[in-house]
């Protein structure tokens, strides 16, 4: 299907390049951001607290409140990435965890980056367990939070305060899901 590709830009995290495509025999000329597939993990521990970061995004040019997330290494499956994400990025290890959706394009129109989303439950390391910490140069604040609080940070935020990228928002309609369910299978065995 793709006919010609120039690059542009390769850097760390991503390449910019613009493809010819050949698409019911016409010609398509796009520009394309590739990146490697990611995941992004909702978590919380057992009293029901949410393990929020807030980080610096590029794209947004200010800090935004989200969720562990972060590319999948070479050789790593997604679920090894997302346990190695809350690891570095909360300090905090998985007990349980789970892929609430099937792998999703995140911005098909100019990026061919796939995310894999989770749900884990999370607690505390016994000392000498950690094995992975921040990477250099990340600037993460981590923030506990209740259900309550995100469900008002985004139901109720002002107009010139986006509290969240589109990706951790999604995640956390996803939650509220999971939780749902989790609490209807609950009500029926009593």
């Amino acid at each position: 299907m793709t006919s010609k590709d120039k690059q542009h830009y390769k850097g760390p995290v991503f390449t910019v390049k613009t493809k010819t495509f050949e698409v019911d025999g016409k010609k398509l000329v796009r520009d394309l951001v590739e990146s490697d597939p990611v995941v992004h993990v909702i978590c919380y521990d057992t009293k029901m607290n949410v393990y929020c970061i807030e980080e610096f995004r590029t794209g947004a040019g200010k800090k935004l409140m989200g969720f562990p997330a972060g590319k999948i290494d070479d050789g790593e499956t997604p679920e090894e990435s997302a346990r190695r994400e809350v690891e570095e990025e909360i300090g905090m290890k998985v007990e349980d965890i789970k892929e609430i959706t099937m792998p999703m394009y995140t911005n098909p129109g100019i990026s061919n980056e796939i995310a894999h989303f989770f749900i884990a439950v999370v607690e505390e390391f016994k000392e000498g367990e950690r094995k992975h910490f921040p990477d250099e140069g990340e600037n993460i604040k981590v923030e506990l939070k209740t259900v309550h609080e995100i469900s008002d940070i985004i139901q109720n935020h002002h107009r010139n305060y986006i509290p969240f990228g589109m990706k951790s928002a999604f995640l956390w309609l996803m939650f509220i899901q999971h939780l749902s369910s989790m609490m209807a299978q609950h009500a029926e065995t009593e």
